[in-house]
Parts: C-alpha cells; structure tokens; sequence
C-alpha cells in the first residue's frame, strides 16, 4: 500500500516536472493612448494582469487605540538591541563576505536564466505630430533614424524578433502617439536548470553562513 502510493507520487511529481520542461511562461505588454495592458501565463493560455477587475471599495472600520507597552516590555526590548549592537566588527565584516559570496555564486545562474530570455512578435509604431508642420518634420527623421538605427544594436544583445517597427507623421497640429506591444518568452527547462545550479552554487555559501 505505502509503496504504491509512493509510486503515485513519485509519478506526479515527475509528471509535474515534465509540465514545467516543456512549458513556455510568457508575459505579453501592449500599450496604446497612454493605456497599457499585461498578459501572463503559459503559452497559448494568457490571464489578463494589468488592469485588473475593480474591487468595490471597502468600509474602513476604525482601529482600536493601541495601548502602551508596560515599562518592563520596554526595558526588554532596549536590553535587546544593546546586546545585538554589541557584535563585534570582526563578525559583522565576516558576514558580510559570506553575503557577498553567495550573491558571487548566484549570478552566474541568474544570468543563464536571463539569457532564455526570448522577445517575440514586437510591434512599434511611433506617428509623430507636433504643432506645425516643420517641427512635425524635424522631429519625424529623428524618431525614424534613432529607431532603425538602434534596432539592429539591441538584437546581437537580445534574442528579439519584430512584426512591425515604423514611424509615420500627421501634419495637422495634436499630440504625438504611439503603439507598442511585445510578448516575453522563457522556457520552463530553462528555469528548472537555472534554479538547480543556483542551489548547488549557493550550498558552500549558506554552509559558511551556519558556522
């Protein structure tokens, strides 16, 4: 009984791990008329974050008056932080190396993490209208030649694809408008192995902090 029910575990939990593998975590962010909108989930299955559903307000009921803590509480509490005051420097110094290390030993983890990093299906699309023509024009080749030169810049630093990038103008005075939308990939393999090499990284850090 006890082994088959083990078993069952074993097989759920494994099955579970398989799910993580193959899953494709994926947060996507448009934003349009100063509004913007958050997606997030497991691709294709996306739950809209950002707005969220409106809570109706909620009454504030009035707190109780706090009452003073006795004089002995107090005592307590002063004798306490004079003893925690009175660590030596050698300590302090020794704990903050041990800190430092362990941040030392996660980063590179951290990195691979951020490395699966994946940007996908970017649209951006800037029409610029400023108030009067020559400005409207000035402003457009800026716009133009800073997006299309910076582009190809930001894809040899991340694994970013685009659907659309573009610049058009409106001559009639307004406001300047844009539309931007991306989704951010990361594979689910990617994280399991990060979070294995974080831990294995970080064990001889967390051992010295014990000591």
């Amino acid at each position: 009984m006890i082994k088959t029910i083990l078993l069952t575990l074993l097989f759920i939990l494994l099955g579970i791990i398989l799910l993580i593998n193959i899953a494709d975590f994926t947060v996507k962010v448009s934003m349009q008329d100063g509004q913007t909108t958050v997606k997030a989930g497991v691709w294709p299955v996306l739950v809209q974050i950002v707005p969220g559903k409106e809570r109706p307000a909620k009454s504030k009921k009035e707190k109780p008056a706090k009452q003073k803590e006795p004089r002995k509480k107090k005592k307590a509490a002063a004798e306490q932080a004079q003893e925690k005051a009175k660590k030596t420097p050698g300590d302090v110094k020794a704990l903050i190396g041990t800190v430092m290390e362990l941040v030392k030993a996660v980063l590179p983890p951290v990195g691979y993490i951020v490395g699966g990093v994946r940007f996908r299906h970017l649209v951006l699309h800037i029409t610029v209208s400023e108030s009067d023509a020559a400005q409207t024009a000035i402003r457009y080749g800026q716009i133009n030649a800073l997006l299309h030169g910076s582009f190809p810049l930001a894809q040899q630093v991340f694994d970013l694809k685009a659907d659309h990038l573009g610049v058009s103008y409106d001559f009639l005075p307004g406001r300047s408008q844009m539309f931007f939308s991306v989704e951010v990939h990361l594979r689910g393999a990617r994280v399991i192995w990060g979070a294995l090499k974080m831990i294995v990284r970080a064990i001889p850090a967390l051992l010295k902090m014990k000591k």
